[in-house]
């Protein structure tokens, strides 16, 4: 799947830029404006940390499929070598 293992640092700098962002928007500051930029960012913060959760389930679901695949083609070329071997056994003593 190619994950790329720089995504949640990248996220967090992008909630760090429009946090910052925000704060020189306004030219004439209004009251409150700091308190609520606080909370928006805690409440992106947030988000990025259940990004990076999520990236990580991501990446052992990847990890786990990958694995599951494998064993299942090693199981089908088990099985198509041991019907190949009882069909030359049942075949061989003519």
């Amino acid at each position: 799947m190619g994950l790329n293992h720089r995504f949640p640092s990248a996220l967090i700098s992008l909630v760090v830029l429009m946090f910052i962002s925000r704060l020189d928007s306004e030219i004439t500051p209004q009251p409150g404006l700091k308190e609520m930029a606080k909370a928006d960012m805690q409440q992106l913060m947030t988000l990025v940390r259940y990004t990076g959760d999520l990236y990580h389930e991501l990446h052992a679901l990847d990890r786990f499929e990958q694995d599951y695949r494998r064993k299942l083609e090693e199981e089908k070329r088990s099985v198509t070598f041991e019907t190949g071997i009882s069909m030359f056994v049942h075949v061989s003593p003519l």
